[in-house]
């Protein structure tokens, strides 16, 4: 990598060391939340997913989902509008727009949760509450996109869902003030966790080889960037840590359609030819994540073709964090501080 390269990945790490955790003969550091809520993971009696169908899966997610969010609520102040966008092939997506009282930044994030491509949704308690707070700290709108779940809507249903709504929502003013946006917003970028972090990544490399250069950073939440799942993060954090070696072949059997899917850009977005011309990018993950090794890669490839990346890895964090409010109350926040940082860093001016 050279001068320039390096100096446009910038990596920091965010201690908050609290205790440390055996497994294996190994010690891994955690913090108390993070303890907190891998004990109540691994002593629940939820039937794991892989023993459910999707439908199944849902149910008991949005149970969970309902229940996470502990008793954090919308702040006033911030307006919520459901809609419904067009996209490519005469298909459509809802989405739910969140709008600040103050919208000064005059920004909007293209948000796409997570889920594995087959849980969870743009109306789910934890993802509402979650974009509504950045919304209002960081003053600019959010709109959050209901991509269609597999398995009833497989690769690349998803990414195609994802890449037309933003398309859509950049071209024009009109488009967006249709879905209760403000008619002035300058700055549009995208952004996700886990799944969603996958699909954001692989809309800002579809526009771009559409041409389409509107976009002016992305934000990666513990991104699955590599979906042949070889790194080492994924062997050393294949159990007890909330995602599993066995919840991701799961979520991987519903998405997609063949084992070769896995090598295809679209899906596994570290494997794109080409990654320069991509807007600036925060990536944030937690060091106890099976997806950190391709998260921290995917960081790597962008700033050596170029582009301006700071990749974070947070100490002692598990994947899931970013919208578990109730047992990560302290890291959840210092993660959202960091993302509306990032992005009113990023405003056209």
């Amino acid at each position: 990598m050279n001068e320039s390269h390096a100096r446009a990945l910038e990596f920091s790490d965010h201690v908050r060391l609290a205790a440390s955790f055996w497994t294996n003969k190994m010690s891994i550091y955690l913090t108390n939340e993070s303890i907190s809520f891998l004990d109540y993971i691994n002593k629940s009696k939820a039937r794991p997913i892989t023993e459910l169908t999707p439908p199944e899966a849902r149910e008991q997610s949005n149970a969970f989902d309902s229940w996470v969010v502990g008793d954090r609520k919308v702040p006033e102040g911030v307006s919520i509008q459901d809609s419904v966008v067009p996209v490519q092939g005469g298909s459509s997506v809802r989405v739910r727009t969140f709008v600040p009282r103050d919208n000064s930044t005059r920004a909007l994030l293209v948000y796409f949760h997570g889920g594995g491509w087959v849980l969870h949704s743009a109306f789910s308690p934890n993802y509402t509450v979650v974009c509504a707070h950045m919304a209002n700290e960081g003053k600019f709108s959010i709109v959050s996109v209901d991509y269609h779940l597999a398995p009833e809507h497989k690769f690349p249903a998803a990414v195609d869902d994802s890449v037309g709504c933003t398309e859509w929502l950049l071209h024009s003013s009109e488009n967006r003030a249709s879905i209760g946006l403000p008619a002035d917003i300058q700055t549009i970028g995208v952004g996700g966790d886990s799944a969603g972090g996958n699909l954001a990544a692989v809309t800002a490399q579809e526009l771009k080889r559409k041409g389409i250069d509107e976009l002016k950073f992305q934000v990666l939440i513990y991104p699955a960037t590599d979906l042949r799942a070889k790194f080492p993060s994924h062997t050393k954090f294949a159990d007890g840590f909330s995602l599993t070696r066995a919840k991701i072949e799961w979520f991987l059997l519903h998405y997609l359609t063949s084992e070769d899917d896995k090598e295809n850009p679209r899906a596994s977005p570290l494997l794109g030819k080409n990654l320069s011309g991509l807007p600036p990018c925060l990536i944030i993950s937690g060091d106890c994540d099976p997806l950190v090794d391709e998260s921290v890669e995917y960081g790597k490839k962008l700033a050596e073709a170029g582009t301006s990346v700071q990749c974070v890895v947070e100490k002692g964090l598990p994947h899931g964090y970013f919208g578990y409010l109730r047992f990560f109350a302290n890291a959840a926040a210092a993660s959202h501080k960091l993302v509306v940082q990032f992005i009113q860093e990023h405003l056209t001016v």
